[in-house]
């Protein structure tokens, strides 16, 4: 049975000291808070708290889908958080299956926000960086440090299922990478709730981890208070190109499937950036990278780093999720290992592994060692060029020019420099 989704979230919000509270409240009667920690005092930067506070609520309002949404604080840039609060009923809804509905935002205080960006003293060359210890956030720390930027990374709880896994991983890669990071704590008590009584396929969309649509809009404005703090210009993530390029097109609809992680996003995310201080800048050091560049070029230059950093949906390297899957091909191609036929029929069974563009890549290469598998059934050749065939009609030599193309990503600081060394 399809849940009832109700008609008003409100929400408004407390600072004390270091921690910043959400308070929301739905009309049934269900209410519930955000917490979120910082290393220092964030009750002076009064200019902040709106932008922080309507980034919470569209992070609760996405799971919840209610059809207004009302906050009791101005909300700077009102238009342009209800068109980013658009795209995330968007995907909720197509994950969901459930019919697309239009997203309402608005404002029920009369208070005019004075902006005080011009006493904000910021270096261009000096990034908050959020590292979970993953690849990807990893590979994009080495290459701030390659292009000159001194980075404070910042390490955020909000990854329920493997935010301890992360922590042991950045404080192990921390002495390797000659960082300290700081670490933001976020409290989401009611998450499950929200997602078991407000969703028909909570924690299966994405199929590995409870994570709500929008996270990292939250961590950019928890960036902002960093960025102050720190007198950072940049504000980073390590979003690859298969998630900044990843929209669906649906009855008319652009759907971001990686939502907050995309380009589209995330240049209406600057423009509110922009009304916070005119010089604050986002963007992903590996947006114009695929997946495969990104780890043959740790393997080639940072190995021991490669194989430090985290990379399991679950944080444990369980060998079952679609991430640990595609490291294992990734692994295997880059250290000749072959793979048999049953591990690569296991690998088609993990949901929709087949649908992202990196897996469809990274399997030509292994493509003749499959067909000319011993213990393979008849026919297998023909199975594996019915689903692959676009694929299999390029070269060894095409595939991997075309993975190793710096892509063209907007936000990405002139002269930013990708070769990684």
């Amino acid at each position: 049975m399809a849940p009832k989704h109700p008609k008003l979230l409100r929400s408004g919000y407390i600072v004390k000291g270091k921690q910043f509270t959400l308070t929301y409240e739905v009309e049934n009667g269900l209410s519930g808070d955000m917490r979120i920690t910082f290393p220092f005092s964030i009750a002076r930067e009064k200019d902040l708290h709106p932008y922080l506070a309507v980034a919470c609520t569209l992070v609760v309002a996405g799971m919840v889908l209610p059809k207004d949404v009302e906050v009791d604080f101005s909300v700077p840039k009102l238009r342009t958080f209800e068109s980013l609060l658009q795209h995330l009923y968007d995907i909720r809804c197509y994950s969901e299956g459930i019919p697309f509905q239009e997203a309402r935002l608005r404002s029920c205080s009369a208070e005019t926000l004075t902006l005080s960006h011009l006493d904000w003293m910021h270096n261009k060359k000096h990034a908050v960086h959020f590292w979970s210890g993953g690849v990807d956030s990893t590979a994009s720390l080495l290459l701030l440090k390659q292009n000159g930027y001194s980075v404070t990374p910042v390490h955020t709880n909000i990854n329920v299922n493997q935010s301890l896994s992360e922590k042991r991983t950045t404080m192990i890669l921390e002495k390797e990478l000659h960082v300290r990071a700081l670490d933001v704590s976020i409290e989401f008590p009611q998450l499950a709730e929200l997602g078991m009584t407000y969703s028909k396929k909570f924690n299966a969309f994405p199929d590995f981890n409870a994570i709500p649509f929008g996270r990292d809009m939250i961590h950019l404005f928890i960036g902002c208070y960093l960025a102050r703090k720190k007198g950072a210009g940049a504000i980073t993530f390590g979003h690859e190109h298969e998630l900044w390029k990843n929209i669906l097109h649906v009855h008319g609809r652009d759907i971001l499937r990686n939502d907050a992680q995309t380009e589209v996003f995330s240049l209406k995310l600057q423009t509110v950036l922009a009304s916070i201080h005119p010089d604050l800048h986002l963007f992903s050091p590996i947006a114009p990278l695929s997946k495969y560049r990104i780890v043959r070029d740790l393997f080639e230059h940072h190995e021991k780093i490669l194989l430090l950093a985290t990379y399991c949906y679950f944080g444990k390297r369980c060998g079952n999720c679609s991430n640990c899957l595609l490291y294992q091909m990734l692994f295997g191609l880059l250290y000749g290992v072959h793979i048999s036929t049953q591990d690569f029929e296991s690998m088609l069974k993990t949901g929709n592994v087949v649908e992202e563009e990196t897996f469809k890549d990274i399997i030509y290469f292994f493509y003749y060692d499959l067909i000319q598998d011993q213990k393979r059934k008849p026919g297998y050749k023909q199975k594996l060029e019915r689903k692959f065939g676009s694929l299999l009609n390029e070269t060894r030599t095409q595939v991997e020019r075309r993975l190793m193309n710096i892509h063209p990503a907007q936000l990405m600081p002139k002269g930013f420099q990708l070769n990684m060394r």
